[in-house]
């Protein structure tokens, strides 16, 4: 039997691995000693030491989201499809939150430009993300404060309706906070 000590060991390399494959703007060393290093979970951490700006982007909250999912589906569910639905569920929520972004742009542009160039070519939204929006359309503390906005109200109503995914969606959103909060903080190092 596995213990406790050897799962969390576990998953804090699995999750080291993850964050260190999310991109930096310019490749630090570090990014290459992750890339080659058995021992993702130190050099992970390693990366998040750097004074590197790192760049999350939607495909690195997919995977860390639908990563969070399938532990907390580990945690609240009984059968496969419990599991693979809250994963699901997970990475889902982990990209949707990212969507008031649009609605910050809108704000300060005075158009839905970034929106609607989007929707005209979603492929930008997934591989050309840097040039969604123009500068200064979406900045670090609204984004964040948007997200806490967003994640308080949402939780507090599914609570009420359902607890069980109001404490997934919470823990989901949580984590994305934090990696937006890192990949923003890491700006400030330079």
């Amino acid at each position: 039997m596995i213990s406790f000590h050897q799962k969390l060991d576990f998953h804090l390399v699995l999750i080291g691995g993850i964050i260190a494959h999310c991109e930096p703007v310019a490749l630090p060393s570090s990014y290459f000693l992750v890339k080659n290093n058995p021992n993702r979970l130190s050099a992970g951490l390693k990366l998040l030491r750097s004074e590197e700006v790192v760049t999350i982007y939607s495909k690195h909250h997919f995977l860390i989201s639908v990563f969070v999912g399938l532990l907390l589906g580990l945690v609240v569910g009984d059968s496969a499809v419990l599991i693979l639905g809250t994963a699901i569920y997970a990475g889902v929520i982990g990209v949707a939150i990212d969507l008031d972004h649009f609605v910050i742009s809108r704000l300060h542009s005075g158009d839905w430009r970034a929106a609607t160039d989007c929707l005209r070519s979603p492929l930008k939204s997934l591989i050309d993300q840097d040039d969604i929006f123009g500068e200064e359309e979406v900045e670090p503390a609204e984004r964040v404060l948007s997200h806490l906005l967003i994640s308080g109200i949402g939780v507090s109503v599914l609570w009420i309706f359902t607890p069980r995914w109001s404490v997934v969606t919470g823990v989901v959103l949580y984590v994305h906070i934090v990696t937006d909060a890192y990949a923003d903080a890491s700006g400030y190092f330079e």
